[in-house]
Formats: structure tokens, sequence, C-alpha cells
């Protein structure tokens, strides 16, 4: 992973954690600028979930984007 501020390579994780059986939070910082934040990974699964949810929310709302799969 690559920082989302300047774009280094260089990130190490100071921090997991789980939260029940299906996220888990990482807590990253870039070695570089020094910048901080967290990530989260779900299942393959829940990720579909999400998307489709929020497409179905923006087509009941009128816009024209979807969120990519």
């Amino acid at each position: 992973m690559d920082c989302i501020k300047c774009n280094s390579s260089q990130v190490r994780v100071i921090d997991t954690r789980a939260k029940g059986t299906r996220r888990i939070y990482r807590r990253r910082v870039c070695m570089m600028c020094g910048f901080r934040w967290t990530t989260v990974e779900l299942p393959v699964g829940d990720v579909r979930q999400a998307v489709d949810a929020v497409n179905g929310l923006e087509e009941r709302r009128g816009k024209k984007h979807t969120a990519k799969r």
C-alpha cells in the first residue's frame, strides 16, 4: 500500500484490531511524511453488498454515478 498523501511506498502498520469476525481495522503511518490513516478490510461478499447498497441509494435519489466493483 502507498501513502495516500505523498504516494510513498514506505508505509508501516502500527495497530491492527478486529471488529467482530468480519472486519479488520489497520492503523498505518507513512515513514516519509508521517501521515496516518486507517484502512478497513472486509470479505469480498460484504464489499459487494455495500456497493450494491450505494448504487441503489443513488438510483433512488436520481444521481447518475455508480460505485465501481
